[in-house]
């Protein structure tokens, strides 16, 4: 009949989102049962290292929310299915951009594809596909405003709005404009943040947003998605594992995609960087600094999170000795021997030393002088152990 509500709906290949999930099984279950409850917060934050999934997260829960099965989310469904492609008119999306005063707006087309193609997509990835290796990330002003707008559209297919804010951390002062939304947010919108890094994020934001925070991956899920799902060499992914501290993201590029632009660990570059501050000859920090000055604020960020890396697993080496015995890895041959010269107290204080360069160098202080003052301060902890 005309009229019949039994109109036959259409069905589509089954695709979740939860299905790239490795690992987080309950915190999927606790948010599965909040949104069948219909208490999902209104303004969320997915929080967890980098490369752990926290965006497929959010796909999920904007998943749930727009599908209208009893089961949500089904995965057949036509809402389903245009989540699953990101083309569903009541899901939107903000991201961090490289232009004073621009949104990304027109350029989310580019970004959806990468996270359709690029699985577990980080910012380096999204910074080099922009052709903007020399500029700052930035959530701007006009990007709070435009989530603002969006928050407030009429749903146009299901009777919610849904916007997935992808790393808040790259929000400064302008994170304010947003404040009266989270305060006072419309009945029928959800905001879902999703953060590599929640202790960047300002206060006034994180005390808005209720916190849902995936766990580290275990050795188990990490090496049966590489080994099971991909049928990679269990050897290289025993590897990646410890040289990528379980990222998904890094290990996907050097495994699947074997693509070691951004995933490949600059070891000589981190190597001379430790030998310069051992040495603490001046001249040859001036020198040094001069060489990283020229690489670009890109490839400088990505140096700074792998020295940091290479800090952690100096500390951790010794927990995995067979490891080390029976397999020749380069990166773990460096950390053993750099963890001989250097004591737990000076790994914390070198630590946070890199932290806050990298907190200055986000804030375009000038990277000579950043960095030359942080590499000579650090040649102090090395002074008894030369």
């Amino acid at each position: 009949m005309l009229f019949d509500s039994d109109i036959e709906k259409k069905v589509f290949p089954k695709q979740l989102w939860s299905d790239h999930v490795i690992g987080q099984e309950r915190l999927l279950s606790q948010i599965h049962q909040s949104c069948v409850q219909g208490k999902l917060p209104h303004c969320s934050l997915v929080s967890g290292k980098a490369g752990a999934g926290q965006l497929y997260v959010a796909l999920m829960m904007a998943q749930s929310l727009l599908c209208a099965e009893a089961e949500a989310p089904c995965g057949i469904c036509e809402s389903c299915h245009k989540v699953s492609e990101l083309i569903h008119p009541d899901l939107h999306f903000a991201l961090p951009v490289f232009a004073a005063n621009q949104t990304s707006e027109s350029i989310q087309v580019n970004w959806k594809d990468l996270v359709k193609s690029k699985p577990y997509l980080n910012i380096y990835q999204w910074q080099s596909a922009q052709d903007k290796d020399a500029k700052q990330a930035n959530i701007t002003a006009a990007e709070c405003r435009y989530i603002i707008d969006r928050m407030y559209l009429k749903p146009f297919e299901s009777d919610r709005n849904v916007l997935i804010l992808w790393l808040p951390e790259y929000l400064g002062k302008e994170g304010n404009i947003l404040l009266k939304l989270l305060e006072e947010p419309p009945g029928n919108s959800f905001l879902i943040l999703v953060t590599e890094d929640a202790s960047s994020i300002i206060n006034t934001i994180l005390s808005r947003a209720h916190l849902f925070k995936l766990k580290p991956i275990d050795d188990e899920a990490f090496n049966q998605f590489f080994i099971g799902k991909y049928n990679i060499n269990p050897e290289l992914v025993l590897k990646e594992n410890i040289v990528s501290e379980k990222n998904i993201s890094i290990a996907y590029q050097n495994l699947v995609e074997k693509n070691h632009e951004v995933g490949e660990f600059k070891l000589e570059l981190i190597r001379s960087f430790f030998q310069r501050i051992l040495r603490n000859n001046p001249v040859e920090i001036v020198q040094w600094v001069d060489d990283f000055h020229s690489i670009g604020k890109d490839n400088q960020k990505i140096f700074f999170t792998q020295v940091l890396q290479v800090l952690s697993l100096s500390l951790g080496h010794k927990s995995r000795p067979n490891v080390q015995a029976n397999h020749k890895i380069d990166l773990l041959d460096f950390t053993q021997k750099l963890s001989t010269v250097i004591d737990l107290k000076a790994i914390e204080n070198i630590m946070r030393m890199i932290e806050d360069t990298m907190y200055y160098l986000q804030r375009n202080a000038s990277v000579k002088i950043v960095m030359t003052d942080m590499m000579i301060q650090s040649s102090t902890f090395f002074k008894n152990k030369n």
